[in-house]
């Protein structure tokens, strides 16, 4: 998620997993060309050169993304769940835009990870991410 919202957010120049507007379709059009490259490679190896260009940003996402003490590096996701979850990063809705969006001009991950929880929580129901159109958003006011 950490890289789906600097995605949005422009923390990041080029998008890897999805974005808003012209963005989802450069990050599809970025996956392609590193197996036109990369034969060889499967989306996980996408999944974690997305992380080393995201710890290369700035040095504090560098802490984050440390492959010497975080644990995602020690249970890497499979082949078929890194290709799940860029499917579902790259979702779009009848409107045709994507359908998680964490696009937030305050830059406030804490309503957005509010937001991915609640979604996860929907057990398949479709549901929108971002602040200004989440579900939970609406409902939580009620």
């Amino acid at each position: 998620m950490f890289v789906r919202f600097s995605e949005d957010n422009g923390l990041i120049a080029d998008p890897w997993l999805s974005g808003p507007g012209e963005r989802l379709a450069e990050a599809q059009d970025r996956h392609d060309a590193y197996f036109r490259v990369n034969p060889s490679k499967n989306d996980r190896d996408w999944l974690l050169d997305s992380f080393d260009a995201l710890a290369a940003s700035h040095r504090t996402v560098a802490g984050l993304f440390d492959r010497t003490h975080n644990p995602l590096y020690e249970v890497t996701p499979s082949y078929e769940a890194a290709t799940a979850l860029l499917a579902f990063w790259r979702e779009r809705g009848a409107d045709g835009e994507i359908v998680h969006d964490f696009t937030d001009p305050e830059l406030d991950t804490r309503s957005s990870a509010t937001c991915t929880r609640t979604c996860r929580s929907t057990r398949g129901r479709r549901t929108r991410c971002s602040r200004r159109r989440c579900s939970w958003r609406s409902s939580s006011s009620t």
